[in-house]
């Protein structure tokens, strides 16, 4: 009788311990296979979850940073072009700048392809007495901004005087006790009051704001202006200024260039803290999932070799139970001529069938756990994108082959060597 068909009938008349054996490799191949795929899963929808939101963060950024845009943007305007000869520290002195400049100015400047700056406002201003109302005005005059013919359009930062009327700073119409719809005289012209502003608690408090040809006129300066606001585009980055100011100086070399800081200060600091604010929060929730992940491996990687351990001793037990019970087989195979090493294939085939049946009941399992645990994921349960790849289905079920030959060789080997004649003298 052949060896191999001596461990089939070995296999078929102590089915308790190689079925033992056998669900101990396929415990072995199942975690094996059931924890790299539930390390895959948890990984995707981890991934899955942090790009949702990211999405639902980059759109809360989104709609805070045009909020953001849009309440900096009631800022107004923050920096000032004046003319070259203007006194910086005497325009910050009296208000109003005390030299003056073409009005073309701001149409040029509008119809180059400057983008560093935007939104540009001509205008004539001058500290004066208002004769009929007995009161210190800044009296403003402005024609809305200039269109530019090379961008696509803005809502304009402020409307235009309608002709033949004026705008009144909230002290000058809280004090007077002026209203809209009022007629006064400035300078011994008849004006409408248009619109009262509301207070700002800066010099626009005393202002009057007039149509630019009619201040023009009333302070004898026609086709002149002092000062042209402008927006700053914070694009352009933190050197800005310079930027702004080498643009500017190309179209209007004789010019100088003003930062409000104040307000250009708020509207940086105002759009940086929201990018700043969403990528701290979205970088914090990547340390966390790749935190999570890294704890998840790390159990793994003990978990998984710890019931690999424990199959393989549970295999060596019943292993060497095996043998211990079939001394006296063994020691009648001997003495009728079979060598060592043939006992010793004997042993060995047996572990190497539950080894390999055992794998294949082990991946089954651990392949339809997979299966559940995948749920609704749209991915592969084995191949190259998939769950598991090939090449670890087959290195597990060569592992869990290997793990009932290499349990079950010791036990082998000590019955294959045991002298006949002791086992028969102790039978």
């Amino acid at each position: 009788m052949s060896i191999i068909h001596m461990a089939l009938r070995e296999i078929l008349r102590r089915q308790t311990t190689f079925l033992l054996a056998t669900l101990a490799v396929a415990v072995a191949v199942g975690t094996m296979l059931t924890a790299q795929a539930a390390l895959q899963i948890y990984d995707l929808r981890s991934d899955a979850l942090l790009a949702q939101k990211e999405t639902e963060l980059q759109e809360r950024l989104n709609v805070l940073q045009d909020e953001m845009r849009k309440a900096t943007l009631k800022l107004s305007f923050n920096m000032a072009i004046l003319p070259g000869d203007q006194d910086v520290g005497e325009w910050h002195a009296s208000d109003t700048a005390t030299t003056t400049m073409p009005e073309d100015y701001a149409h040029r400047l509008a119809n180059s392809r400057i983008v560093s700056v935007r939104h540009f406002l001509p205008m004539l201003a001058e500290k004066l007495k208002w004769p009929e109302m007995k009161r210190t005005v800044i009296l403003v005059g402005c024609k809305g901004e200039v269109a530019n013919l090379h961008k696509s359009p803005k809502t304009p930062l402020v409307q235009p005087v309608p002709d033949g009327t004026m705008v009144v700073g909230y002290e000058l119409h809280r004090s007077l006790g002026l209203q809209e719809g009022q007629q006064v005289e400035l300078l011994g012209r008849p004006f409408v009051i248009h619109k009262c502003q509301e207070e700002r608690g800066s010099k626009d408090d005393i202002g009057v704001w007039i149509p630019l040809q009619d201040a023009q006129e009333l302070l004898g300066k026609p086709g002149r202006i002092n000062a042209i606001l402008a927006l700053e585009c914070l694009c352009v980055g933190s050197e800005a200024l310079a930027r702004v100011r080498a643009d500017v100086a190309k179209q209007l070399p004789d010019t100088k260039v003003v930062e409000l800081g104040t307000k250009v200060l708020a509207r940086a600091e105002a759009r940086t803290r929201v990018g700043q604010e969403a990528a701290e929060a979205l970088q914090r929730e990547k340390s966390h999932q790749q935190a999570l992940r890294a704890e998840r491996r790390r159990l793994a990687s003990l978990a998984v070799p710890g019931v690999v351990l424990a199959c393989g001793a549970w295999i060596f037990l019943t292993a060497f139970g095996n043998a211990r019970g079939r001394r006296a087989e063994v020691a009648i195979l001997r003495a009728i001529g079979y060598r060592a090493n043939q006992v010793l294939t004997l042993f060995l085939f047996r572990s190497l069938a539950g080894g390999v049946v055992g794998a294949a009941f082990g991946c089954a399992a651990g392949l339809l756990i997979a299966a559940r645990l995948r749920g609704d994921l749209n991915v592969l349960l084995v191949g190259a994108a998939g769950l598991l790849s090939w090449q670890v289905v087959g290195a597990a079920l060569a592992i869990g082959s290997l793990l009932g030959v290499v349990a079950g060789w010791i036990p082998a080997l000590l019955a294959a060597q045991r002298d006949p004649a002791e086992i028969l003298r102790e039978a």
